[in-house]
Parts: structure tokens; sequence; C-alpha cells
């Protein structure tokens, strides 16, 4: 995933992290942490 261009003053520090932890997941094919961003506790 190309996040080079995500500027992290567009987002707060801690959303920025949460952001590229996902993409993470998702390049990984992990589908049980992907399920996880997805339940309603981790909105």
């Amino acid at each position: 995933m190309k996040t080079h261009n995500l500027k992290i003053n567009q987002l707060a520090p801690e959303v920025y992290e949460w952001y590229l932890s996902y993409l993470e997941d998702i390049d990984n094919k992990d589908i049980e942490a992907y399920i996880n961003f997805l339940a309603d506790d981790n909105i």
C-alpha cells in the first residue's frame, strides 16, 4: 500500500496509526484483524 503521500497533519496521530494498521491488515489479508476493525466497539 502506498501511504507515503498521506500527510500526518491531515489526521490526528492516533487516527493515522489506526489507519496504517487497518491498511496493513488488508494488505496482509488478515481477515480476523479486518473484522475487528468493523466491530461496533472499535468505532
